[in-house]
Formats: C-alpha cells, structure tokens, sequence
C-alpha cells in the first residue's frame, strides 16, 4: 500500500493497483465547520430577553451593584427590602431583578452549565447595567423560564455601561 498528494488529493493505492480518492481539503474543511459549530453553540453568549415589569419603590439606599434571578415565592429580597414582587407564573417565566441601576443587557454562555453545581438547568449570566443610579428603586424584569443566575464567585465585579 502506498500514497502520492496531487494538488491537495491525497490518492491511497491499496494492493491490487486499485486507488482511492480522499480530497483532504474537504476532510479539513468539514472539521473546520464541526469545531466552528461546537464553539459557537458553546461560548459565544446568548442574550436574554428581559421583559420589564415593575419598578419598585424602597426606604432603603441600594448601590445600583446587584442583580438576582428569582425562581420560586418568597424571595428574600421581599423581607429584606420590604416590597412585594409583582405575581408570577413560575412555571413558565422566571423574574430578575436589579437594585438602583435598569438592566441594559443580560447574557450567558452555554458553557457555564457545566461549571454551574446548582441545578440543572442554571446557568451563569453575565448583566451590563445602565449608568444612571436610581438609589431607591428595584427594577423587576420577567424572562423565559432558563434559570440564569449570578456567579457568586465574580461578586462584586458588576459590569456598569460607560
């Protein structure tokens, strides 16, 4: 059995003198594809459509460096901030909130799933949160039901718009 590469086909002569044609480019070419594919499905981010809802009023001064996923009644930003969050079908949306600054972008990345040893379906987002501050004020967003949350261990590096 021997090979010869002719202008980027690689020919493998089997015994017999019978030849196989392989075109390498399309071999490379189908994995670029493959490995581009995974990465993008992977690591590129997917934007989370926030739906306002509510802004709510507090007593308390809130330094506009937070954001939380609320996933079930009685979350304790309700005891701890004195508010009541608008009701909700927990079922098919979940509720994110932010204190002191409107959310302008929430993202994750498919990848974060795997790093994530919460629930199964939890992932890690990442939010930019506008410039304005409004100290007194918990901004409530509604969005589908995929359990995005914030990464504990990045606290309390929020990204802020400039």
């Amino acid at each position: 059995m021997g090979t010869e590469n002719l202008m980027g086909l690689l020919y493998i002569k089997i015994s017999g003198g019978i030849k196989i044609k392989t075109n390498l480019l399309l071999i490379v070419f189908i994995l670029v594809i493959t490995i581009g594919s995974l990465y993008y499905y992977w690591f590129v981010p997917v934007e989370v459509e926030l739906e306002e809802v509510s802004k709510l009023h507090t007593e308390d001064e809130l330094p506009g460096t937070w954001w939380s996923a609320v996933v079930g009644q009685n979350h304790s930003v309700e005891r701890k901030y004195s508010i009541k969050l608008p009701e909700n079908d927990y079922t098919k949306h979940y509720l994110i909130i932010s204190g002191g600054r409107e959310i302008k972008q929430l993202t994750y990345k498919r990848i974060s799933r795997l790093e994530s040893q919460y629930r199964e379906r939890s992932y890690f987002g990442e939010a930019i949160l506008k410039k304005t501050l409004y100290p007194h004020t918990i901004f409530v967003y509604r969005i589908s039901n995929v359990y995005v949350r914030y990464n504990d261990l990045s606290w309390p590096d929020v990204r802020i718009e400039e």
